[in-house]
Order: structure tokens, then C-alpha cells, then sequence
């Protein structure tokens, strides 16, 4: 009967220091800590309202899953237009190194309400920053997400 539980006992360690060795890290390499450091987790369009800031964590890989980024991000509304608050992001990230990757016109919401989006990257530091923009009435919404690549 010992040897049994010596085997099993041996392969709960393997699995655990697989587990440690190869599921410490999120993808990225950056947590939501390090992501605050970076200026733009607070960028805001200014003379925004109702800024409400939310953070996901990630999750670290494993021989079984790649894992998942962190994430920092901002939701915001202002009375300016969705124009408006794309160009404040654009020329901001732009003058602070940032490329555009994609621009989409035709996006939706959860909602289903029509929306805008533009995303960028800073590749020196393996970063992604994205601004995703609607209008309900008067009012223009809009969510940040900044993120590590993978």
C-alpha cells in the first residue's frame, strides 16, 4: 500500500512544479500593477464624467493554456463627439510613440448599438491600446483598454 501513495505523491509534485514552472507568469509579462505604472492606463478624454475604471488580472499559462493577458482600462462619457474623443486618443498615443493598427467604423456594442473603434500598439514595450466609442442621445460613451500583447 506505501508504494502507491509514494507514486502518487511523487506525481502531485511533478504536476505541481510543472505548474509553477511553466504557469508563473501571465502572458505579457505585464500584471495589472505594472500596467498602472504606464501613463496611459490613465488617459481620459478631457472634461469626461462618469470615468469608471476596471482591471482584469489575466491568467497565467500552463502546459495545458496559454493564459490570458492583464488589462486596465476606463469607461468614460462626455457631450463631445465620437470624433472628437478619437482624435484626442490618436494624437495623444501617436505623440507618445504609439502605431495604429486598425480602424473599424462599423462595430456594434454589446448592446448592439453602433460604435467605433481604433487600435494601436507600442511594440518596444509590447503593449496594445484600444478605444471603442458610441453615442446613446447626446451623449458619447467610451471604453479604454490597454493590455499587453501576447
Amino acid at each position: 500500500m506505501a508504494k502507491p501513495r509514494r507514486l502518487f505523491s511523487g506525481l502531485s509534485v511533478l504536476g505541481l512544479s510543472l505548474l509553477l514552472l511553466t504557469g508563473c507568469v501571465v502572458p505579457g509579462g505585464y500584471d495589472v500593477n505594472s500596467l498602472h505604472l504606464l501613463p496611459e492606463s490613465a488617459l481620459v478624454y478631457p472634461g469626461s464624467t462618469g470615468v469608471d475604471p476596471y482591471d482584469y488580472g489575466g491568467s497565467p499559462g500552463n502546459y495545458v493554456s496559454k493564459g490570458a493577458v492583464a488589462v486596465t482600462g476606463k469607461s468614460a462619457t462626455t457631450v463631445h463627439t465620437q470624433l472628437e474623443v478619437l482624435a484626442y486618443f490618436s494624437q495623444t498615443l501617436a505623440a507618445d510613440g504609439w502605431t495604429k493598427i486598425g480602424e473599424n467604423d462599423r462595430g456594434t456594442t454589446a448592446e448592439g448599438i453602433p460604435s467605433k473603434d481604433i487600435a494601436w500598439v507600442k511594440n518596444r514595450l509590447h503593449l496594445s491600446y484600444l478605444v471603442v466609442v458610441w453615442t446613446v442621445g447626446e451623449t458619447t460613451h467610451y471604453d479604454t483598454q490597454l493590455s499587453a500583447n501576447e
